[in-house]
């Protein structure tokens, strides 16, 4: 049985962890000739509820119209750059950017786009960050309409 797949999504965060995802998704954009999709969720979160972790990215916009537009522009141009170099090998690349909760905006993106696969990686979190935070990849496994494939960072076992 072969699949074909003619769109991949890969959201990004701007983490290192999330990135670790990208030569899965090119390397499965290369070989069925899909169309790779890169996508960054600008979170509408105030400052305060939001605790960063070291290592992990997570953009995070006050009700304050010029932050939110920094982060919709350093995400832009984020996106812009990685689009830039996967053209540069040959993929067919294109970025978008959602706002709103992560694991919604990644499963409405997919559904209304008719992406053939997700591929995203996981941020490793268990205990009290995974209750915290919530975990976006099992949210996606569990409401994407299409198939998905988590990626999980290296350092985690």
């Amino acid at each position: 049985m072969t699949v074909l797949y003619k769109k991949i999504l890969l959201p990004l965060d701007g983490s290192e962890f999330s990135a670790e995802a990208l030569p899965h998704a090119e390397e499965m954009a290369r070989s069925s000739g899909a169309k790779l999709v890169l996508f960054q969720v600008v979170a509408d979160k105030p400052d305060y509820v939001i605790a960063q972790a070291e290592g992990v990215g997570v953009t995070t916009v006050t009700h304050d119209d010029s932050k939110r537009n920094q982060a919709l522009d350093a995400a832009q141009s984020y996106l812009d750059d990685l689009v830039g170099s996967l053209r540069h090998r040959q993929i067919d690349a294109s970025g978008d950017i959602g706002s709103g909760d992560p694991a919604t905006a990644i499963v409405e993106y997919a559904r209304h786009e008719a992406i053939d696969l997700v591929v995203m990686s996981t941020h490793g979190r268990t205990g009290l960050a995974r209750w915290t935070y919530g975990s976006v990849a099992h949210k996606v496994l569990q409401a994407a309409p299409c198939a998905v494939l988590v990626v999980r960072p290296k350092g985690f076992a």
